[in-house]
């Protein structure tokens, strides 16, 4: 079930110009899935370099169990003809936030529908 669609905004190391991306928080048997995507009015820099930064300010914000949640990146399709696609990421969380670099896994647009669909129990909810 969809519980947040909100934007979150971010600054890198590389650029001082403020950064912006869509946050979708979804519960999904006893899982919360968060799918940070590229906003396409962003100004600054995408959400791949910022993921453990952003990750760190939604755990906390959303008060999320680090031990319960699954990390997605979501890039729509682009210019240049780039696909859209999904990325798993794995993070290390050292206790306060995320740190390092994350680890990427690309999956499947259905296992995607099936983290985020909504249940029929679950509508008008």
């Amino acid at each position: 079930m969809l519980a947040t669609d909100t934007t979150v905004d971010y600054t890198t190391p590389d650029s001082d110009v403020t950064a912006h991306c869509r946050v979708h928080i979804y519960y999904r048997t006893q899982r919360a899935v968060v799918v940070l995507s590229d906003a396409p009015d962003n100004p600054g820099p995408g959400i791949v370099d910022a993921v453990p930064q952003v990750a760190t300010e939604v755990l906390h914000r959303y008060g999320l169990d680090v031990e319960r949640t699954t990390w997605v990146v979501h890039s729509p399709a682009g210019a240049g003809g780039l696909p859209e696609s999904y990325d798993l990421v794995e993070l290390v969380w050292d206790g306060e936030r995320f740190t390092g670099e994350p680890e990427w896994g690309q999956v499947p647009l259905q296992n995607i529908e099936w983290l985020t669909r909504q249940d029929e129990g679950e509508k008008g909810r």
